[in-house]
């Protein structure tokens, strides 16, 4: 994820961006993962918490949690 994040950030050094647009041409999974993230963080802005129904805004709370406790 981290490596995301510093492509979408644009803190790459040259040679590590080209590598890692290499990979993403290369590897169709992590292609599609980049491409998942890259529309997550476009459109983190977008969602207020107003917007979401409660059983939404409930599961998305216990997707976050697993995520962060790494289960």
């Amino acid at each position: 994820m981290a490596l995301v994040t510093a492509y979408l950030d644009d803190t790459l050094s040259s040679p590590d961006r080209a590598r890692f647009e290499a990979h993403l041409v290369e590897c169709p999974s992590c292609n599609e993962h980049f491409k998942q993230i890259r529309v997550i963080v476009a459109m983190g802005g977008l969602v207020r918490e107003a917007d979401l129904r409660q059983p939404a805004r409930l599961e998305l709370m216990q997707l976050y949690r697993r995520w962060r406790d790494g289960d």
